[in-house]
């Protein structure tokens, strides 16, 4: 028998606990580990890492939901939940996997929990995994594997992330640059501006506010130079 998927739901509301509790009970799949009213009640266990799937209000007593999720080391597959949209373009930057509007169903929320489960068992809609020296993307409907060293850089594209390849393509994915970035080898890709993220490796030459990479001229904001030019000399270093 696979193992159930551990849920865990944030949430300040008494009544809305209660009845996200009873409607745990009839999806199949998943086991519930623990139901917290508040942000600090919830973080201690979030940390642990014993989460797989978490239900969360974005409105929290002690916190707000996506500030809760920015203060993570590691996301879990999320389910937001709140009154309003306001703030679901910021919660798919952060790979939210749903967004629910209250008052929603049950079906509602079984299919959100669907969706949760199948992102836990394969590549979700932004990004799966790394695996060796291999990314894999989502771009449209479909999975891309892509070789981490054909990654030139990276532009950023709102909630998608703009890839310029060695071969000349280029492709769009839906994951944050920010998503992006913590998933690639941290010693060969360097943010080298809010927008940009390049392969450091690959840099030719580091100015005061631009480098090459190539025939290519990317920008290079002031509070990143440093680490930049860090990043370059030890992969200069490596490299020899």
């Amino acid at each position: 028998m696979k193992p159930l998927h551990q849920v865990y739901i944030i949430e300040d509301d008494p009544v809305q606990q209660l009845l996200l509790k009873d409607w745990m009970g009839f999806v199949p799949d998943v086991q519930l580990v623990g139901l917290a009213g508040s942000a600090k009640e919830g973080l201690r266990v979030l940390r642990e890492g014993r989460v797989d799937i978490l239900v969360l209000d974005i409105y929290l007593p002690d916190l707000t939901g996506i500030n809760l999720l920015k203060s993570l080391p590691r996301l879990p597959k999320v389910i937001l939940q709140t009154n309003a949209l306001q703030h679901a373009v910021e919660g798919f930057e952060l790979g939210v996997v749903d967004y629910l509007v209250k008052p929603f169903t049950f079906d509602r929320f079984v299919k959100a929990l669907d969706r949760a489960v199948t992102a836990c068992s394969a590549p979700d809609a932004a990004l799966a995994e790394q695996s060796g020296a291999h990314v894999f993307l989502k771009i449209g409907d479909e999975t891309h594997r892509i070789a981490v060293g054909d990654i030139l850089y990276v532009e950023a594209m709102q909630n998608y992330a703009h890839l310029h390849l060695a071969d000349g393509r280029d492709v769009v994915a839906l994951v944050s640059l920010a998503r992006l970035q913590e998933q690639l080898d941290g010693g060969r890709f360097a943010r080298c501006h809010r927008s940009f993220l390049v392969n450091i490796g690959l840099v030719e030459s580091v100015g005061s506010e631009l480098l090459k990479i190539g025939d290519l001229t990317l920008p290079l904001g002031f509070s990143y130079r440093a680490s930049v030019e860090a990043a370059w000399i030890n992969a200069r270093v490596i490299a020899r």
